[in-house]
């Protein structure tokens, strides 16, 4: 529930920041375009996640085949992550965060490398493959 949830307020938050652009450029700075792929990767890794969890027998024909889906979508994941991150960190360097916002890039450097740090720690090579 708490991840349909999250996945239903990413969409609406693209929803907005698009109406809100009005009738300005979309998907032209490299923000835009990592927010675009971003979006649309969180898309597939949760319905991936849902078919793997909840439908495996319904869509994949077993549960069996649900479990070899794990693997590869734990490393999306993780990929989704760093995808996530170089978006945040390409978002310092558009015009409304240089003119308006003013939110330094060396804090958002120092945050990824903090999250990736604790994500990494917490990395089950096992679980994927390795």
């Amino acid at each position: 529930v708490l991840q349909l949830l999250s996945v239903v307020l990413f969409v609406s938050a693209f929803v907005i920041i698009e109406l809100n652009k009005g009738s300005h450029p979309h998907f032209v700075s490299p923000h835009g375009l990592l927010g675009l792929v971003t979006y649309i990767a969180i898309v597939l890794q949760a319905v991936v996640g849902v078919i793997q969890f909840s439908l495996p027998v319904t869509i994949l024909g077993s549960v069996d085949a649900g479990k070899r889906i794990y693997k590869y979508h734990r490393w999306s994941g993780y990929v989704l992550l760093l995808l996530e991150m170089a978006t945040v960190v390409a978002a310092t360097q558009t015009t409304y965060n240089v003119t308006a916002i003013h939110i330094p890039l060396w804090g958002v450097l120092v945050s990824v490398v903090l999250i990736l740090a604790g994500v990494g720690a917490r990395i089950k090579t096992h679980k994927l493959g390795l």
